[in-house]
């Protein structure tokens, strides 16, 4: 069954004079077919009749007929009127006259006939006020509960209750040609087909009010207002309606229309709860409406084809609703068209069956808006807004939809601006999208809070117009084919789109966020996690036609096949056809930054910017599987920031190409690539638009557009000369199996401040690489064409090897060198090549691994001319370095027009083991080689048989004082035997220097210093002799200035001494030995090495006093005689064996003393001396064995001269006390020392 058609906006104008009147005699004479008046209430008086409530009034009571004066009939409380059968119970009929019903307490009660009516032939007011009434009708006949008819005049009716039973049983009709018609009804009950409640139908304003309508039967509506060109107002409380297009309620006119409703019920199909008309045409087709406005608290269908609200106007019209609730297919909350503005309210709306949706607005020149709280359609879609020439805009809270071809929220025009906000939006349909909005001509907004959709091509926000801007506050998730989180398109002008939470798509080509426009900029901003799955699932796609494309977010991770992170792009709008040119823009600008992107398909893209301008790149981190992690391919200049990791596992990290390129990779940033680490292009190209030509194939295509499979591919483009990729790099650059840095067209500059792990290639531009930092090399690196420069401040070095490697820096014409070139990689023979000039800088140094065992080394081979110096420092076991043969092991090679001095020894590396190293010349091989011989650490190895001469003479000396003062206290005629002992400190310094084998100078410059305390005993045998016993204990440092070589030694001391005296002629001899424990330090031991040793000495001594006690000078002379002996120092493979020192010294020196008595019997003593030494001892010497034997040796102090000064004081009962200082110097020789010590006589 389909709706039946009603006359719609203007019905009443199409009503004519005739039609009119020949309704009238129709009812007339029906009127007076039936019966003739009755008088049933008496005769009237004046035209005022009452009925009382004692008669009965079996057949009604009927008045009028040819009336022409008014009629008034009152009709007292508790009148009854119930007719019998087809007779009406009150009806009135007049001639231009008015008709009054007074019968608030009255009722009326009829069977297939009107219980109420009153019909004026003519002008003529009619007012009714009536209890209750009602109405039976048995389905043949129509029972109106109450009906009126004027041409013109007031129409007012006012009814508690009215009640009918049958089908077309109205409750309350009333109908004028142009009088103003108001029904008051406290409430309406009609049950029967085609039973309206309440009908009204003027030219002039209606008003009605009603507390409730109840009907049930189909085409039973609930409240019909039938218009013209005045008002209609209708409010109502309930209005409850069941059945077949049983409408709540209906109103059509031109005028104002203005409908408020508590409540309205529908059950049955096809049920609209409010149905609004307004507007129409006169014969001449001149337009008639009014404004509409309609109130709703609650509305609540069950059935199919069901709408809430429905208005269709010419006007504008305004629609507010509490809540809607509709069951059933095909259904409506609000459905408006309106040829003006239109507005609608509604709280909520809960939709359930398929094809149902919320919000329907459609106008062709005012505003459509829609401000919904919540609309919930399971199989249907959601609040959808057009306007043809204004304005459209929907405000969503919260849309659930479930229903394909839906719209959660939608808004569009065709040359009005349009918008649409919402704040949480689920759809769940096939091609179902959350948020739309659209314009032809106009601007369009889109505001989303949050989006879910489930379903193939269903997007979280679908924007479209000359101007689009966007924005998310909260989540996207999309999940099927094609479901873009955000699609926007502008046609003339920017988009604009900004994500502030996450975005995530589950589908292929469900691209995150996709925004493009034509003459205008394309600016996406996510601040919120990117993530699709899917193939081709883009995470951002910005396009730009003939306008910048300029992208910053957060994050972005996609995992499906050609599922790039983020797509920038410029192109031209081609729009129009043909041939070119036309009045292309050579633009096109794109800007992307981005914290992390991360792509894990294959051929996907971390970030990819092509097109006409320029492009800048500012990323954190690129993360790849087998393409690039980051890819700039422009017309104009190409620039990328890197600030974290690029990395690309099975391909290329960074892909940069355009008129000049520039790459910075910041502090703490890292590039790694599976194959390359970067490939640059730098130059000008030519580029034009497609035509559109079948067949033609572009020769200059745009970057900007990417090609499918099944294409033709692009022809090579030819780059430009001149263009120049610069690089700057502080971070880390690693290659896999490719090159670190390739430049397929134009010149590279790069400096390098960071690290670089890998090869270089390069085209046939003058390339120009400053190293300042780390560059390691992996494989040969081309420089190709042009003249090339390689400037190293920084370290040029081999990666970690098993086995030697051979690399070339392959068409490189110049390289200046101010760092180091490191082949130490624990692989012993890699060999560097230099393909052209190397010169060193101040600073060049050349790092090799050496085996100091064999004769193989690193070498570096110079191809062209070598200048400068560099300077050359080992890397190998100096513990295993052995003395080789006078070949020498191979460290470079140099070309033609070298410098003899191109390479030296770094300043110390000879000097880093026992066996030294020297670089000779080969001048007509035109290499250098290493030479071996006794180091200058081996040498210096000789200063510990000095340290222990020292120790052993240093103690000698406290004997030696000692038996002076012996010999002051037999002076004196004290010298009994006693216990005795000496504190010493002292310290010597020499500057010494000696020559290798080879001539080479060696400074032994050293300072030792010396400790000690040394005890004895002695007694008288007789008047001549003595004989004593002495021991002691001493540390001796002896530090070399120039290196870190040291010996530190403990000695323990035993001897034996005696004193002859015979007159004023004494001597005195010693005999002592040294126990030695020495730490050796040095720079050519990994670690300290202890070594024990001894000192075997003799010393005598003969001299001859003159004087007294009081003054006394002696002059002395002796001899002394020493061997010092240590361990073999074994370091590795080399063995320092120490040959015994043996010294023969000859002393020769003069005394000068006295001592004067002290009160109290104590004696105070004086002295001081100075004597002249030589030494006639062998040299230092020790033999180093390493493979051969070298000696080495170094010379003594031969000659020293001694002074030294006393004094001692010696109190009565025989306890003496003394210090003593005591100076040495010779030639490049000094020395100090101080004692002080007791002797105590018993």
């Amino acid at each position: 069954m389909t709706r039946p058609f009603m006359a719609g906006n203007g019905s009443r104008l199409a009503l004519t004079a005739g039609v009119a009147a020949a309704a009238l005699t129709l009812a007339a004479g029906q009127a007076r077919a039936q019966v003739h008046p009755n008088d049933a209430c008496g005769a009237p008086v004046d035209g005022v009749v009452t009925c009382s409530a004692d008669n009965r009034y079996d057949n009604g009571v009927w008045y009028g007929g040819e009336m022409t004066t008014d009629v008034f009939i009152r009709l007292e409380d508790g009148v009854f009127i119930a007719p019998v059968d087809y007779r009406a119970g009150l009806h009135t009929v007049t001639q231009n006259a008015g008709i009054t019903y007074d019968g608030a307490g009255a009722s009326v009660t009829t069977r297939n006939a009107t219980a109420v009516s009153a019909l004026v032939e003519g002008a003529g007011d009619i007012f009714i006020r009536m209890g209750d009434v009602f109405a039976v009708s048995d389905g043949e006949t129509g029972a109106d509960g109450v009906a009126t008819f004027n041409h013109e005049g007031t129409t007012v009716i006012e009814v508690d209750r009215v009640s009918t039973v049958g089908d077309y049983a109205r409750g309350i009709s009333a109908e004028s040609l142009i009088g103003d018609i108001t029904v008051r009804a406290g409430s309406v009950e009609t049950r029967g087909a085609y039973a309206e409640g309440v009908v009204v139908s003027t030219d002039g304003a209606i008003r009605i009010d009603v507390g409730s309508v109840t009907t049930n039967g189909e085409l039973a509506l609930g409240v019909v207002a039938d218009g013209g060109l005045g008002s209609i107002w209708i409010t109502a409380d309930t209005v409850d309606t069941t059945g077949f297009a049983a409408d709540g309620v209906t109103a059509f006119g031109a005028g104002p229309i203005a409908v408020s409703v508590n409540q309205i019920r529908g059950e049955g199909d096809y049920v609209w709860g409010v149905r609004v008309g307004n507007g129409g045409f006169d014969a001449d087709g001149n337009a008639y409406f009014g404004d509409t406005q309609i109130s709703v608290g609650s509305i609540n269908l069950v059935g199919d084809n069901n709408q809430g609200v429905n208005l269709d106007t010419l006007g504008s019209g305004f629609v507010s609703v509490g809540d809607i609730s509709i069951e059933g297919a095909n259904g409506a909350g609000v459905a408006v068209t309106a040829d003006g503005g239109a507005t609608v309210y509604v709280g909520s709306l809960q939709l359930s069956g398929e094809n149902t949706v919320g919000v329907a607005i459609a106008t062709r020149d005012g505003l459509a808006l829609a401000d919904v709280g919540s609309v919930t359609s399971d199989r249907g879609g959601g609040v959808v807004v057009q306007s043809e020439a204004g304005s459209a805009q929907a405000n969503v809270r919260f849309a659930d939809v479930g229903g394909d071809f839906t719209y959660g929220v939608a808004a569009a025009s065709q040359s009005g601006n349009a918008s649409a906000r919402a704040d949480e939006v689920v759809t769940r349909g096939y091609n179902a999208q959350a948020l739309y909005v659209s314009s032809l001509f106009g601007s369009v907004q889109g505001v989303l809070g949050s989006a879910v959709t489930y379903g193939d091509i269903s997007r979280g926000v679908f924007a479209t117009g000359r101007e689009a801007r966007v924005t998310v506050t909260g989540a996207i998730s999309t999940s099927g084919l094609a479901s873009e989180g955000v699609l926007v398109r502008a046609t003339s002008g920017d988009a604009d789109v900004f994500a502030a939470g996450p975005v995530e798509t589950l589908g292929d080509q469900a691209v995150g966020l996709s925004v493009d426009s034509s003459y205008g900029a394309t600016r996406v901003r996510a601040a919120g996690p990117v993530t699709t799955r899917g193939l081709e699932a883009h995470g951002i796609f910005g396009l730009g036609q003939h306008g910048d494309t300029l992208i910053a977010a957060d994050s972005v991770v996609t995992s499906g096949d050609g599922a790039d992170g983020i797509r920038a792009r410029t192109r031209f709008e081609e729009l129009q056809g043909g041939d070119f040119p036309p009045p292309f823009a050579f633009d096109g600008d794109i800007e992307v930054s981005v914290r992390r992107v991360e792509v894990s398909g294959a051929g996907s893209m971390g970030v990819s910017a092509r097109g006409l301008g320029d492009a800048r790149l500012t990323v954190g981190d690129a993360l790849a599987y087998d393409s690039f992690a980051l890819d700039a391919n422009m017309i104009g200049a190409a620039r990328i920031d890197l600030h974290g990791t690029a990395r690309s596992t099975l391909g290329t990290a960074i892909s940069a190409q355009g008129e000049s390129v520039a790459v910075t990779i910041g502090a703490g940033a890292r590039v790694e690539g599976g194959v390359d680490g970067l490939v640059l292009a730098a130059g000008a190209r030519c580029v034009l638009p497609n035509t559109g030509q079948a067949g033609w194939v572009n020769p200059c295509p745009n970057p900007g557009y990417d090609q499918l499979p099944f294409e033709t591919p692009f022809p090579p483009q030819p780059f430009g000369l001149g263009g120049v990729a610069t690089v700057a790099n502080a971070g880390v650059v690693v290659a896999g199996s490719g090159h670190a840095v390739r430049i397929t067209d134009g010149a590279l500059s790069l400096r390098n401040t960071g690290q670089i792990f890998g090869s270089l290639s390069t085209a046939g531009g003058d390339d120009r690489f400053e190293n300042a930092g780390l560059w390691e090399i992996g494989r040969d690196s081309e420089f190709g064409g042009g003249v090339d420069l390689l400037v190293n401040t920084g370290v040029v070095r081999f990666g970690e090897g098993a086995s030697p490697r051979a690399f070339v820096l392959r068409d490189l014409e110049r390289f200046e060198n101010a760092g180091l070139i490191d082949l130490r990689n624990g692989a012993i023979g890699d060999r560097l090549t230099v393909s052209g000039a190397f010169i060193g800088l101040s600073g060049s140094t050349v790092a090799l691994d050496v085996d100091l065992a064999g004769s193989v080394a690193d070498r570096i081979v110079i191809a062209g001319a070598a200048t400068g110096t560099t300077y050359l420092t080992l890397n190998g076991d100096y513990s295993q370095a052995t003395l080789g043969t006078p070949q020498g092991i191979v460290v470079a090679e140099v070309g033609a027009g070298s410098s003899v001095g191109a390479f030296a020894m770094a300043e110390g590396e000879g000097d880093r083991g026992f066996v030294g190293h020297s670089l000779s010349y080969d001048a007509d091989a035109r290499r250098y080689a290493l030479q071996t011989a006794a180091s200058a650490a081996a040498y210096r190895q000789t200063g510990l048989l000095q340290a222990l001469d020292s120790v052993w003479t240093s103690s000698a000396d406290l004997w030696r004082s000692q038996a002076a003062r012996t010999r002051d206290l037999g002076v004196s005629g004290d010298a009994d035997g006693g216990f005795w002992f000496a504190l010493q400190t002292g310290e010597s310094s020499r500057d010494w220097t000696t020559e290798t084998a080879g001539g080479d100078a060696v400074a032994l410059d050293y300072r030792q210093d010396r400790q000690g305390a040394q005890f004895g005993y002695d007694q008288p045998i007789n008047e001549t002799l003595r004989l004593g016993v002495t021991g002691g204990y001493g540390r001796s440092t002896l530090e070399y200035r120039q290196s870190v070589d040291a010996f530190d030694v403990s000695t323990f001391s035993l001897g034996g001494y005696a004193a002859a005296t015979r007159g004023r002629a004494f001597a005195g001899l010693l005999v002592k030995y040294d126990r030695h424990e020495t730490d050796v330090a040095s720079g050519a031991l990994s670690r300290e090495v202890e070594l024990s040793g001894s000192s075997w000495g003799a010393e005598g001594e003969v001299g001859y006093r003159f004087g007294g006690a009081g003054l006394f000078v002696e002059p002395l002379g002796g001899l002394r005689w020493m061997r010092s002996s240590a361990d073999d120092l074994t370091n590795g493979a080399q063995t320092l064996a120490f040959e015994d020192a043996d010294d023969v010294a000859l002393r020769l020196g003069l005394r000068v003393g006295g001592s004067t008595a002290m009160p109290g019997g104590g004696r105070l003593g004086f002295y001081g001396g100075a004597a002249v030494l030589r030494s006639f001892g062998d040299d230092y010497g020790l033999r180093l064995t390493s493979g051969e034997t070298a000696w080495v040796e170094t010379d003594r102090v031969e000659t020293w001269g001694e002074g030294r000064f006393g004094v001692s004081y010696r109190n009565a009962s025989g306890l003496e006390t003394f210090a003593e200082g005591q100076a040495d110097l010779g030639s490049d020789y000094d020395a100090l020392s101080a004692t002080v010590g007791m002797r105590v006589r018993f």
